[in-house]
């Protein structure tokens, strides 16, 4: 029994602030809750994700690549497709110099996928059943690719090597 009653108030409310804790934590990692938090704080860093007609976003960050200047250095890309059929592809690497770090940015490339191409894509993601998969996964060491899907109502992030096989077969298509 503790004897002293500061003690006893202080442990007790170490005890409940810890409690309030976990509870909040717990209501954040539901599988709604913690996508839809998650979903929304990446959208506001990034416009393009907002848009209702984008149909599938790849952002990718590889932490030690071998540069198109023939150094190391941090790769990273964004690809956007649409429903419209456009895709965009961005590139940019950052790589050490004598000053510092240096980013090169690469210029940005837009085709357009046929639409029996963008067909065949939202047949794919429907059919492998992505949208309503779990696609939990450990992340990798030094790349790192959040995935983003917006169909049928719903939006989903996934980030790498979640639903590795199902992502693949996406980006087959498209590319």
């Amino acid at each position: 029994m503790i004897k002293n009653r500061k003690v006893f108030w202080i442990i007790f409310s170490a005890t409940m602030l810890l409690l309030f804790a976990v509870a909040i934590l717990i209501s954040f990692t539901n599988e709604w809750g913690y996508e839809k938090v998650f979903l929304s704080r990446i959208k506001q860093s990034d416009t393009v994700l907002n848009d209702p007609d984008l149909l599938y976003s790849a952002r990718t960050t590889i932490g030690l690549c071998r540069t198109k200047s023939g150094d190391g250095g941090t790769c990273y890309s964004k690809t956007s497709l649409y429903f419209s059929g456009k895709l965009v592809t961005e590139g940019s690497e950052v790589v050490m110099v004598e000053e510092g770090e240096e980013r090169v940015t690469y210029p940005t490339v837009e085709k357009t996928l046929s639409k029996a191409t963008i067909d065949k894509i939202i047949k794919q993601i429907r059919d492998s059943g992505v949208l309503a998969k779990p696609c939990e996964a450990q992340p990798v060491m030094d790349l790192y690719v959040s995935y983003f899907i917006n169909l049928d109502g719903v939006q989903k992030e996934i980030n790498y090597p979640g639903c590795e096989a199902e992502l693949n077969a996406i980006n087959k298509l498209i590319e």
